[in-house]
């Protein structure tokens, strides 16, 4: 059994739409060779895409990467103790590591190993700079870590709740109960591309559970946005949760003759596409 997190990248766009344009954008990504700063000179990029079919779908694997970026030539000789100048050579760069992912065009997700070097955090963050820088002027796409069930449980569960700050965007055709079809419903009729909601409870003190707008959002957020919620937990004690710091972990079991990425494919498109595989 191997486990991944799962990213859920849109786009929104009025001139393209589906798997074609999913593909179309990784490709394109790999092209230019987009290198992306996370954070402290760590640079995150692709360096390799091949497109397969599987059941008429096209699925896309490839390796994403992280390295450093040296920004000065000032170096030392600690053998001499002398400063020294150190020319480094043009588009080479240190501490170098990787790991696979896996992307699923009809499902807009995309995998990566939950022990891989490069993490989701960094992943995404990538990812969503990455790919506005090549779309086309007037499109746009967003990037969510798909979050735990259990931590919107932790903070429905909670002894109190203080305050929910919800941030939503409209799905893209993803499969959901009734009330988070609501919602999404709702923001979609607005034309909103992403909607705020900050959620305090009244002088009763306490949010009601049962509230259809309520789990409607906080059943988006999980796969379309996040929740920042300050709570009193179980043990009394304030604590803030952020959700996108909490991901879902996919589980995927491959038989010995299927290769890893088919047994993604498939826990993919039955997870968020409610296939039958």
């Amino acid at each position: 059994m191997s486990k991944y997190y799962v990213l859920n990248i849109k786009l929104d766009s009025e001139f393209r739409k589906g798997p074609e344009a999913y593909i179309e954008i990784m490709n394109k990504l790999y092209k230019e060779k987009v290198l992306i700063n996370i954070r402290n000179n760590k640079q995150v990029s692709i360096r390799r895409i091949l497109d397969f079919k599987f059941d008429d779908y096209v699925y896309i694997t490839g390796k994403i990467f992280k390295c450093t970026k040296l920004e000065n030539n000032d170096w030392i000789d600690i053998q001499k103790l002398e400063s020294i100048d150190m020319e480094i050579p043009e588009n080479i760069y240190p501490n170098f590591e990787e790991n696979d992912f896996f992307f699923i065009p009809n499902a807009h997700r995309l995998c990566i190993p939950k022990n891989g070097k490069v993490s989701i955090t960094a992943t995404r963050d990538f990812f969503l700079k990455a790919l506005n820088q090549v779309v086309n002027d007037k499109e746009a796409v967003s990037v969510f870590i798909e979050q735990s069930q259990d931590i919107y449980e932790k903070i429905l569960n909670a002894k109190y709740i203080n305050n929910l700050l919800i941030k939503l965007t409209p799905t893209n055709d993803d499969i959901n109960d009734e009330a988070v079809e609501f919602m999404d419903q709702q923001i979609k009729e607005m034309q909103a591309g992403e909607v705020n909601i900050k959620v305090k409870p009244n002088s009763k003190g306490k949010l009601s559970l049962s509230s259809s707008v309520l789990n409607g959002c906080l059943g988006l957020a999980k796969s379309n946005g996040e929740v920042t919620a300050n709570i009193i937990n179980q043990n009394d004690k304030k604590e803030k949760i952020i959700t996108q710091d909490h991901p879902k972990e996919l589980e995927v079991s491959s038989k010995k003759e299927e290769k890893i990425e088919i047994s993604i494919f498939k826990k993919v498109m039955n997870t968020f596409r409610k296939a039958k595989y």
